[in-house]
């Protein structure tokens, strides 16, 4: 088996993973060359009992009773047979075009290690709200103009977002093992009604650890459902606290932005989030000025999780905090001098 697409769900929407079904169905893609995991991450409701997979020859359900959209990625990576892993959301619309596509990258890009769709377009239950325009982001929607790639272990915008995410087996297996290890890690990803996020970036951070590079295609295409609930202030307020949180932990994980992980910085944010509550008040109470303040609440909240942990330094850049190359788990020297530039156009 050369690639195994892995659709993790926990109480979906049924029209919705239907047609995320359908998509898949109509990949020009042979079958005979990917299988199908569909990770029930505990439903109320059994996901095989409502949805048949009899259309597809090698295609399996499975049961995670570990809440969290991380322990469901990891199941699927532990059962898959393909040496390219394609990561598919519930609510995601694959174009029929997008495993051929993902598969031909993996043999004529060798140096890749993780990449995926560089447009991905909203479908929204109704109209959306103007102010919604400046969020998109957030909804996991992007529309490159054209294909980015690198092998920078930082954030970058050639990292590739979850939804659609194809990885080599080397980087799934390696990710596995450090999640295995580490609950901090095993603590990003949508758990319940938690919005934590970046485990998708951790991953594409991880695959540039390991000298590999990152891209997204603006030919690997996706259509993203967005439900009518999604589209509040109050749901983007939790989406930008949790995944802003959520980049605070991985900045962490990663040894990235040393210099502003401290108790002092923390201190700042505090009088900083006041600022900008203020600013909310005085504002009259309009969107942007609480999402912006949402964005201080996340990293405060990321901050005070990490002082919890013991993972914030004293007064700014502590040596002794430092884990370049063995904070990912792999050896510093593992690490090659390419790490430093970005890949040329093949």
């Amino acid at each position: 088996m050369r690639l195994s697409v892995i659709i993790c769900t926990h109480n979906p929407r049924p029209e919705y993973l239907s047609r995320t079904l359908e998509a898949l169905h109509k990949q020009t893609l042979s079958k005979a060359e990917w299988e199908l995991l569909v990770i029930d991450n505990a439903s109320h409701l059994a996901i095989a009992k409502l949805f048949s997979l009899a259309w597809h020859p090698n295609a399996r359900h499975l049961r995670e009773e570990v809440l969290g959209l991380t322990a469901a990625r990891l199941h699927g990576i532990r059962e898959a047979q393909g040496q390219l892993l394609v990561f598919v959301d519930d609510d995601s619309l694959l174009e029929s075009s997008y495993l051929e596509i993902a598969k031909g990258i993996s043999e004529s890009r060798p140096e890749l290690g993780c990449w995926g769709a560089g447009c991905i377009e909203p479908e929204y239950e109704k109209l959306p709200p103007e102010w919604l325009t400046h969020y998109e982001y957030a909804l996991a929607i992007r529309q490159l103009d054209r294909d980015l790639w690198a092998n920078i272990p930082a954030v970058n915008r050639s990292l590739p977002f979850g939804v659609g995410m194809c990885l080599r087996r080397m980087v799934a297996e390696q990710y596995a093992n450090l999640c295995q290890r580490n609950s901090v890690r095993r603590s990003l990803g949508r758990s319940g009604h938690s919005l934590a996020s970046c485990e998708d970036t951790d991953i594409a951070i991880l695959a540039c650890a390991l000298g590999l590079g990152t891209a997204s295609f603006v030919g690997l295409k996706i259509t993203h459902l967005i439900p009518e609930r999604r589209m509040t202030r109050r749901y983007i307020s939790r989406l930008i606290a949790g995944k802003v949180e959520s980049a605070v932990i991985l900045a962490s994980l990663h040894g990235l932005d040393q210099d502003n992980l401290s108790l002092q910085r923390f201190q700042i944010l505090k009088f900083k989030y006041l600022f900008f509550w203020i600013r909310y008040l005085t504002s009259g109470f309009s969107v942007h000025s609480r999402l912006a303040l949402s964005s201080v609440r996340g990293k405060l909240r990321g901050y005070k999780r990490l002082r919890d942990l013991g993972l914030l330094s004293q007064n700014g850049f502590d040596r002794r905090q430092t884990f370049t190359g063995t904070r990912t788990g792999i050896p510093k020297a593992a690490l090659s001098s390419k790490d430093e530039h970005q890949f040329s156009p093949p």
